[in-house]
């Protein structure tokens, strides 16, 4: 929701630029290469450049000396001023996969990453990244490029494998939080948590029952099969 309302809750410690996801802070943060010999006096950050160590100071004494000058608004960068000023424009950056607009490139691109614009051309399953694509296309090619060096069990994802292996081991490291069952792969412990908290995501497409694993679902859809191939 922070794209529509304009929210950025990361701030920068050292220019005051704000961010609407911690992740853009944190790639922002880079751009000021801390470890350097310019230490502020209040505080333990140290910089490389004097001219990022100013702009930090900003942060301590609140001094905010870029002023917008439609609105009176005051920043402690130009740079944040610079982003303010586009909301005084009509400039706009407009996403090519819905009607949202933004004030500046970067919202834009922060916006788009939420988008499935990968979509399979068997299905109508989308995704957000191109390897997803790729793993979910197995599903339909039946693809299973990852082998177990035990048992020689084919896989379709590498975490698939993994899980796997832990069965080989004998070692039961996942236990249930209500009762003392436990489980070599986490999968497993996930498909037992349904019996306690009655989850059932898996539905008949047919009569709408549901169930609480998957092999449940195939032998009661095997019930309306047979059911139809019965004489009237």
């Amino acid at each position: 929701m922070r794209i529509h309302t304009g929210e950025k809750p990361y701030p920068c410690t050292v220019c005051g630029m704000r961010f609407a996801h911690s992740n853009s802070l944190k790639r922002h943060m880079r751009t000021h290469a801390d470890h350097g010999h310019c230490q502020c006096p209040v505080c333990d950050a140290k910089f490389k450049l004097k001219r990022s160590l100013t702009l930090h100071m900003r942060m301590h004494t609140e001094e905010k000396p870029h002023k917008c000058t439609v609105c009176g608004a005051a920043f402690t960068s130009e740079s944040n001023l610079k982003l303010h000023m586009r909301t005084h424009t009509d400039i706009q950056y407009a996403c090519t996969y819905c009607i949202a607009t933004f004030s500046s490139r970067n919202s834009l691109t922060e916006h788009i990453h939420t988008h499935k614009h990968y979509q399979c051309d068997l299905c109508d399953a989308r995704f957000r990244s191109k390897s997803g694509l790729i793993l979910h296309m197995r599903s339909h090619s039946g693809e299973k490029p990852f082998q177990c060096t035990v048992c020689g069990a084919r896989f379709g994802q590498r975490s698939s494998l993994r899980s796997h292996m832990e069965t080989h081991t004998g070692e039961r490291k996942y236990q249930c939080t209500e009762c003392a069952a436990r489980f070599a792969s986490k999968g497993n412990l996930n498909s037992h948590m349904r019996i306690h908290t009655g989850e059932k995501p898996y539905q008949c497409t047919v009569c709408g029952t549901r169930f609480t694993h998957l092999l449940q679902l195939k032998a009661h859809m095997k019930t309306h099969t047979s059911s139809e191939t019965l004489p009237n």
